[in-house]
């Protein structure tokens, strides 16, 4: 299985950091007068460091404040740094609670890690089904850790009915992003699958493309 996704790797922010801190005036101004956005951002900016070094407990207080207000990636980040004790005490249960926040409200990122969550048993209790679930919806969008977990889990019937045609279908998905481990896997499979069923996951891939 994939590895939860972090801050710099699998599981990116969505944002991209403003280049000069410059900026750090325009959206303390904004940020200050409620702004979840500029929030969001100023939050960025104190994680990477105004002056190359990090305010981790800068960076938490801002995305706090765009997260009250809804802002998805702040929820995802505060997720990330209770989960890797960055800036605050480590606490599982709490990163689920905020990767919960920003995967209801559809970041593939959050899904993914909350998908793992549950997969592992970390911070909540295991839960295959619900697993597969939450990857699934971060598969679709593109998620690359996801789109190999999900196909691990149906060859190997863990959460949902075992399935080779899904199975082969997720890892195809997986490898097409460069994930030669999926490439692999899925080869295996098909040595597995019968002629029929090997039909079957190719017309899925092909669907899945159309659809595309």
């Amino acid at each position: 299985m994939l590895t939860l996704g972090s801050a710099t790797a699998g599981a990116q922010s969505p944002a991209v950091v403003p280049e000069s801190n410059y900026y750090y005036g325009i959206y303390r101004k904004s940020a200050e007068a409620g702004d979840a956005k500029a929030q969001f951002f100023l939050g960025l900016l104190h994680e990477r460091g105004l002056d190359g070094v990090p305010d981790l407990a800068s960076a938490l207080h801002w995305f706090g404040k765009a997260a009250g207000q809804g802002h998805r990636e702040a929820q995802y980040k505060i997720g990330l740094m209770y989960h890797y004790g960055r800036g605050v005490g480590r606490d599982v249960q709490v990163a689920v609670k905020w990767y919960r926040a920003a995967a209801d409200q559809g970041l593939a990122e959050a899904q993914y890690n909350l998908g793992y969550m549950y997969e592992n048993g970390s911070g909540i209790e295991r839960d295959a089904a619900r697993a597969v679930a939450w990857y699934r919806r971060a598969a679709i969008q593109g998620v690359g850790a996801a789109l190999f977990n999900l196909g691990v889990l149906y060859a190997k019937g863990n959460g949902i009915e075992r399935n080779l045609a899904q199975a082969w279908l997720w890892l195809s998905l997986a490898a097409e992003t460069g994930d030669k481990s999926a490439a692999r896997m899925r080869d295996e499979l098909a040595i597995e699958m019968d002629k029929d069923k090997l039909e079957e996951a190719r017309r899925l891939l092909a669907d899945w493309h159309k659809s595309g």
